[in-house]
């Protein structure tokens, strides 16, 4: 009993993370996809005319950039303020379900077992089910902040590259283009990015470390 009210304190804390990390992540992503829409719906109403509106672009495309930049350094802050306790919560994470998943092999594999330990190994399990949900959790909720804050580099470069060549223009879309190459905004925590690329490390890393537990521990198994 007291195991299950320890684990339960721990998964509320874990959840009272996840909760408040996406939807911060969330708001930071509805103000990307209204931006995103904006730019869209003014590359595609503007005019053919390149003579015409030559101060309004260049204010609107200013605004964008402006906007873009503010967007920006809130993800920063972001990563500033929420990332290490991220990183802290996904090792931990990853830590307890690899030895989950090791003391389950374990214990069905081993030469001497009895029920009490299948027990306990099958409700470490179970618990490593919320941790994992916790982690894709995260990784969704940050892999569409990422997303999204690609979309307008592509929004930008799809401007540049079919629109009808103007040097006013187009001088204004290479100093947006240059904004975004060197101030992408990308929800990290300073070692990695917290995207798929990451889910897919952290599943590796798991088999390889699992691998490496059961070599050690092969003398008691029944193999």
């Amino acid at each position: 009993m007291r195991m299950v009210l320890g684990f339960s304190w721990i998964i509320g804390c874990y959840q009272t993370l996840t909760s408040n990390t996406i939807m911060l992540l969330s708001v930071i992503r509805r103000r990307f996809i209204v931006l995103n829409i904006q730019i869209e719906k003014y590359l595609d109403t503007l005019p053919v005319d390149s003579k015409s509106g030559a101060k309004h672009h260049r204010k609107m495309m200013r605004s964008f950039a402006l906007m873009h930049a503010l967007l920006s350094d809130s993800v920063r802050l972001f990563n500033d303020c929420f990332s290490k306790q991220v990183m802290l919560a996904l090792g931990c994470a990853f830590i307890y379900t690899l030895f989950a998943s090791f003391g389950l092999i374990h214990s069905y594999a081993a030469v001497h077992v009895d029920a009490v330990m299948i027990k306990v190994t099958r409700s470490n399990m179970i618990f490593s089910g919320y941790f994992i949900l916790f982690v894709f959790q995260l990784i969704v909720g940050c892999n569409w902040l990422n997303y999204e804050c690609k979309r307008s580099r592509v929004k930008i470069h799809k401007a540049i590259c079919y629109q009808r060549y103007d040097i006013k223009r187009f001088r204004e879309y290479k100093f947006f283009s240059q904004q975004l190459m060197h101030h992408a905004p990308s929800v990290s925590s300073g070692l990695f990015d917290f995207d798929w690329t990451l889910c897919y490390t952290l599943i590796g890393s798991s088999t390889t470390n699992l691998v490496i537990l059961l070599q050690f521990d092969f003398i008691n198994l029944k193999i």
